[in-house]
C-alpha cells in the first residue's frame, strides 16, 4: 500500500519479477491512476492487462519459467531505450554491512540493473526478512535507490539505513 502513494496519474512505471510487485499490481488494477505500466512478470502482466486506467507493456525476451517473467540479455536490449518516471525494484536479499542489493537470479539482476538505471525515482521493496540475507549476485548499492520501502520494525536495520542516508518508508499494516 505505501509503495502505491508514490504511483501519480500519468507515470510511466516499471514493476520487475518479485512477490511484492504482485502485490502492488493488485492495488493498481484496484486503483484509478492513469499509469503506464511495463514488467517482465508474467503474473504482473495478466493482473493489468484489459484496464481501462493501466496501459500494461510486456518486456518480452528470455522467458524463465522458475521465475515466471522474461530476463537475459534480450530484455535488457528491449528495456535499453524505455525510461521511466518510477522503478519498483524487489530483491532477494539486502546486504546492509555492503550496503549491497542482491539477487539470487544473475539474469533476473542484469534486467533489474538495467531498469535502475532508466528510472527517474527508483523504490526499493524489501521485506523484514531480506535484510537478513545475502545473495551471491549484487545488482544495486543502496544508495542507487530513491528510497526503502519496508515492513522492518527491527531498529538495528531502520538505523542502518538512516545512517546511509536512505529514505525510508514503512509499509502500512492492517
Amino acid at each position: 500500500q505505501r509503495a502505491y502513494l508514490e504511483i501519480h496519474s500519468g507515470d510511466s512505471i516499471f514493476l520487475d519479477i518479485s512477490r511484492t510487485n504482485s502485490f502492488l499490481a493488485d492495488i493498481i488494477a484496484r486503483g484509478d491512476k492513469q499509469v503506464i505500466v511495463t514488467t517482465n512478470m508474467i503474473e504482473v502482466l495478466q493482473k493489468l492487462s484489459n484496464l481501462d486506467h493501466v496501459t500494461a507493456l510486456g518486456t518480452g525476451g528470455y522467458l524463465n519459467v522458475q521465475l515466471n517473467g522474461f530476463v537475459g540479455d534480450t530484455t535488457i536490449s528491449l528495456l535499453e531505450p524505455l525510461l521511466f518516471s518510477k522503478a519498483f525494484i524487489g530483491a532477494s536479499g539486502v546486504d546492509l554491512d555492503n550496503a549491497a542489493v542482491t539477487s539470487n537470479n544473475i539474469d533476473s539482476g542484469s534486467v533489474k540493473e538495467r531498469v535502475i538505471h532508466n528510472a527517474s525515482y527508483k523504490f526499493l521493496l524489501a521485506d523484514s526478512k531480506k535484510f537478513q540475507i545475502k545473495s551471491m549476485f549484487r545488482f544495486a548499492a543502496l544508495n542507487d535507490f530513491s528510497a526503502v520501502i519496508t515492513d522492518s520494525q527491527d531498529p538495528m536495520v531502520l538505523d542502518k539505513l538512516r545512517r546511509l542516508g536512505i529514505p525510508t518508508y514503512r509499509t502500512l499494516t492492517s
